[in-house]
């Protein structure tokens, strides 16, 4: 809260106590068992509504725990064809979307990538070209305010764009 809806507050305190000292206690001659009550009870009442007029917010804080995402990015391209490591990349992917640890704590998500980034439907390794950097870079752009991890599931060759390992440097990766 702010420092002027403390003063407020303070003034309203003050305000109902002078209220209900006026109103009970001043000039009054005579002395009855209950008035004190009924000066607590009155101060309370007036400063309670004196608090309903200033309406101070409270703020609320709420914590949500989510698991952090975790971005599988196959390599699509023709040259794991060339190298003979489809099955080498798909029993990767097979052991990650497997392993009941990493479904516990991370929502995992895999994509393909070549030319652009594409969510996983199949793995036909026909892409022409290679863009690693653009891929990292567009899962980054897509989780951008979220935790995140990434696989990177390739071969390392690269046909265009920039390189990738500048990219790397400034984020954390795990290469397999």
């Amino acid at each position: 809260m702010q420092t002027s809806i403390y003063i407020l507050i303070f003034f309203a305190l003050l305000g109902s106590i002078a209220l209900a000292y006026f109103q009970y206690y001043f000039k009054k001659t005579t002395k009855l068992k209950i008035l004190p009550l009924l000066f607590v009870l009155k101060a309370c009442s007036l400063f309670l509504l004196f608090l309903l007029l200033i309406n101070p917010a409270i703020p609320a804080h709420t914590k949500l725990n989510t698991k952090p995402k975790l971005a599988v990015l196959v390599d699509n391209s023709a040259s794991l064809t060339y190298f003979k490591e489809e099955s080498n990349v798909l029993s990767k992917l097979n052991l990650i979307e497997s392993n009941t640890a990493l479904k516990q704590k991370f929502d995992i998500a895999t994509y393909t990538f070549g030319e652009d980034l594409n969510i996983l439907d199949t793995l036909t390794f026909s892409e022409d070209k290679t863009d690693i950097y653009k891929a990292l870079q567009n899962v980054t752009t897509l989780y951008k305010n979220q935790n995140l991890a990434t696989v990177l599931i390739t071969d390392g060759n690269q046909t265009s764009g920039n390189d990738y390992e500048f990219f790397l440097q400034k984020i954390k990766f795990f290469l397999l």
